[in-house]
This record gives structure tokens, sequence and C-alpha cells, in this order.
């Protein structure tokens, strides 16, 4: 609870720099100082997560997961160094919104690190397999089907391996 909280409250803090700080300047400043502060937190997690009881496997997915969100920060503020202005041209807000729906769609979109149903989103993957073709020749396959097959390869590997 604890650890995800923090985790929530740096990616916020990032999403405020995000949008409220410009690409450069002298009030561009906190935009590059800020990574220093997302990842003084970030260690923070890990040490707490890298403590925590459970699976291992538990702690590698939080300590993985931690590490993505993390960077992503770092992403937006630094590498990307995305804008208020940015964001509204790409859609992910409108200028008119108030501050605190702009900083939840920018927090949305930091945990989305796939990008699903933004601009970057990963284009020109692999068809689904044939198996998946239906009667209309599509290859995309039903939600149902889908679900179903993915139980089947949970249920094989839990067997086997």
């Amino acid at each position: 609870g604890d650890c995800a909280s923090t985790l929530v409250g740096i990616c916020t803090y990032a999403a405020l720099i995000v949008i409220s700080t410009p690409k450069s300047g002298a009030a561009s400043l906190l935009r590059y100082s800020s990574p220093a502060v997302v990842l003084a937190v970030g260690q923070h997690l890990f040490q707490e997560l890298h403590g925590t009881s459970g699976s291992l496997s538990h702690r590698s997915v939080s300590l993985a997961l931690t590490a993505l969100f993390i960077l992503q920060c770092c992403n937006f503020l630094v590498i990307r160094r995305f804008d208020a202005n940015d964001l509204a041209e790409e859609k992910i807000f409108r200028s008119s919104d108030s501050l605190v729906i702009k900083v939840y769609r920018v927090v949305c979109l930091i945990f989305n690190v796939r990008g699903i149903g933004t601009p970057w989103q990963a284009k020109h993957l692999s068809d689904f397999p044939k198996l998946y073709a239906g009667r209309n020749g599509s290859r995309k396959p039903t939600r149902g089907w889908f679900i179903v097959r993915q139980l089947f390869i949970v249920a094989w590997q839990y067997l086997l391996l």
C-alpha cells in the first residue's frame, strides 16, 4: 500500500512538472532538476520493495514495474520533453481542461507504457496466427476465444512447467 501510493505520488509530481514547466528557458530549470527527485524516490521504492516478504516472482514484477514507471517519468520530463502544448496537440487532454484532469490524464499516460490508444502506439505488428482465422477471413480473435486460448496456455504451463 505505502509503495503504491508513493509511486502514484511521484508520477503525479512528474505530471505536474510536465504540464506546468516549459521545455527551455529559466523556468525549465525545475523540469531538468526533477529527474533527480524522481530517481531518489525510485531508489527509496526499490529499497522498500526489496525488503518486502513474498515470492521472488512478485517482488521481481514489482521492482520491474516500478523501474518502468520511474523511467517513464524521466522520459516525459527530459527525453521526450513533453509539455502542455504537446499533450494538447496529441489530444491527451484539451487546453480548457482543469489542472486535475490534465494531471490525471498525464499520470494515466505514464502508466500506459505501451502507448495503447496514443499516437506513438506500436504499429506494423504481425497478424494474429492462422489459428484465429474466422469465417470472414479476419485473423482478429473474438474476446472469448482469445481468453479461452490464454487459459489453456496458462493451464498447460502450470501442469508441465
